[in-house]
């Protein structure tokens, strides 16, 4: 089953003490491999919560690849530095940036 596709949003999160919020776009895909652009978010101040801004509007032009995790649950994963990244559900993402 492939659930990552070229367009969808995706989002993850990283942080010991904090919780940092990382959205991006698939731009392409193969069975193992993901490409990916990261994409701007509403971003709170210090805490609270956050979202891509709709349309996507790409943060940086560089395009990333990852190989494509499935664990246990089925749900196809990628890392995008310390985030672990899937399929956007379409909520907002609570974010804290104080250490």
């Amino acid at each position: 089953m492939n659930d990552l596709k070229a367009g969808d949003i995706v989002s993850g999160t990283w942080g010991y003490s904090m919780t940092i919020p990382e959205f991006a776009v698939v731009t392409r895909r193969t069975e193992k491999t993901v490409w990916f652009k990261k994409i701007r978010k509403d971003r709170a101040n210090m805490m609270g919560p956050e979202g891509p801004i709709l349309p996507p509007v790409v943060d940086d032009a560089k395009e990333r690849r990852a190989k494509i995790r499935r664990l246990g649950d089925g749900i196809e994963r990628f890392d995008f530095g310390y985030a672990s990244m899937s399929k956007w559900n379409g909520n907002v993402v609570y974010a804290n940036y104080l250490d």
